[in-house]
């Protein structure tokens, strides 16, 4: 399935911020194009990095059924 996806940095100070372009990519499912893009382990617990992705379907022009995933 072809995704898009958006990477994001947060501070405390500054709120949230996107980082480069909107990227699209083929993947099997959302987690594994957020994965693939940078390599980085992406966890349900723990504490987080300061770094986000947005994952939509590319046929989803509203972006309403988006995933986000935080980086570990």
């Amino acid at each position: 399935m072809h995704y898009n996806v958006q990477f994001f940095t947060w501070t405390p100070r500054d709120g949230v911020h996107q980082v480069g372009k909107m990227v699209e990519i083929d993947a099997v499912n959302a987690k594994l194009a957020a994965t693939s893009l940078l390599g980085l382990r992406l966890g349900d617990s723990g504490e987080a990095s300061r770094l986000a992705a947005r994952v939509w379907a590319a046929e989803d022009a509203a972006k309403a059924d988006c995933v986000c995933f935080f980086y570990q």
